[in-house]
């Protein structure tokens, strides 16, 4: 009945209109980040990237209706708890973002965010590092040291998802790294307990030779 209530709020249209606008995104899933309330701190994580709102694993129950900030790392985005259900041991929590800037036209959130991937692409010698710097449903943003091609196909690798892109800008930054944004179009999430000694999906299809 809770999350009922929440919808007629609302944070609970926000949270339908979002919906609406397609499938949540599991790539973020396992970054951690920090929430708090009025009264208390908790380490959450991440397990989907919707429009407007994130869905938060943390491990006690938090109430609906009530304003949260989260951060992540240095940088804090400020919502809305619409949702909270036990799921095992844990409980998903759903965050809805608060409104951004009207010159902000995106139509998925950008979180900002910090993770280690390997990008493969027929541009590129061989496999190679990058950092996420951000995330929404559809894409991400990159720090990567090589420039990729716009409009190439690109294959992305976390330690649990693996991923096909294509490369929307790229630009130069300071001290020679690359900016690179990536539109998303599909996702695998990864097999629980799959060795990394084991060729990837990602490996079979961009073979480097």
């Amino acid at each position: 009945m809770a999350d009922n209530a929440a919808r007629n709020t609302g944070a609970g249209r926000v949270l339908d209109h979002a919906e609406e606008q397609g499938a949540p995104s599991p790539f973020g899933r396992g970054i951690g980040v920090l929430i708090k309330t009025s009264n208390l701190k908790l380490v959450g994580i991440i397990q989907e990237i919707k429009t407007q709102a994130l869905s938060i694993a943390v491990k006690q129950p938090l109430k609906v209706g009530s304003s949260v900030s989260v951060e992540f790392g240095s940088e804090c985005r400020n919502g809305g708890i619409i949702s909270c259900r036990q799921t095992g041991s844990t409980y998903e929590t759903c965050v809805v973002m608060e409104n951004r800037k009207a010159a902000d036209r995106r139509v998925d959130e950008r979180f900002p965010v910090t993770q280690e991937v390997r990008i493969l692409a027929d541009s590129l010698g061989s496999q190679t590092n990058a950092l996420v710097v951000d995330l929404s449903r559809q894409g991400m943003g990159l720090e990567i040291p090589t420039p990729l091609k716009l409009k190439e196909t690109v294959a992305i690798e976390t330690a649990s998802n693996e991923a096909f892109g294509i490369v929307r800008h790229c630009k130069e930054l300071p001290g020679g790294n690359y900016n690179a944004g990536v539109e998303i179009f599909h996702v695998m999430p990864k097999e629980p307990g799959e060795s990394s000694r084991k060729p990837s999906v990602l490996e079979r299809l961009f073979p480097i030779t």
